[in-house]
């Protein structure tokens, strides 16, 4: 466990339990309890790494191997609370679409994409998202299928992605040639 959010003690975001729990001479279950109270609840945190290159290969290809399935899709459940976030944060769907398509190559760019719109906006009930249509929401992505990939890393997680000039939401330019516009034209998902 990695602390990643500690508004109290953004100075420990980045600690793992491990470490605290050596650093304060109690069990890390002690030092769990003890955070969460001294933080009143407000604790983020993410797993350790793997830190294998073989379990890293390992993990991308049963990630692709799942989503192969007609039943799955991508999603994030991640937020950018903190300093330490985790780095999917900056590229849960970067990652898919670039390294892990490029490297495991299961899936045709097509299903890869209908996996992040369509299938997710139609298991969620979400009206009017996830196609390209006339009257729809204009949530639109424009990346380069050669160039888009994650950057973020559990060190740096707050790290642009690469390979995306533009993205509108709701048909404003939220991302104008892979810079941030300051446009937020997103809204609650009802």
């Amino acid at each position: 466990m990695v602390f990643s959010y500690m508004p109290n003690a953004p100075e420990l975001e980045g600690t793992t339990l491990r470490d605290l729990a050596a650093k304060r001479g109690r069990s890390k279950g002690e030092v769990l309890m003890e955070i969460l109270l001294e933080q009143n609840l407000k604790v983020g945190y993410l797993a350790e790494p793997p830190s294998s290159d073989a379990v890293w290969t390992q993990l991308g290809r049963d990630f692709m191997e799942l989503l192969a399935r007609d039943d799955y899709m991508v999603c994030s459940d991640i937020t950018p609370a903190g300093n330490m976030p985790h780095p999917r944060c900056f590229g849960a769907f970067p990652r898919f679409l670039g390294r892990l398509r490029r490297e495991v190559g299961n899936l045709s760019l097509e299903a890869m994409i209908h996996r992040m719109t369509d299938r997710p906006a139609r298991r969620f009930g979400l009206t009017r998202r996830g196609r390209v249509e006339k009257g729809w929401f204009a949530d639109l992505v424009v990346f380069d299928e050669a160039r888009v990939n994650d950057t973020a890393t559990y060190r740096e997680p707050k790290q642009f992605p690469t390979g995306i000039p533009h993205v509108l939401v709701n048909g404003a330019i939220a991302v104008d040639n892979e810079r941030c516009t300051g446009v937020y034209a997103g809204q609650a998902v009802p």
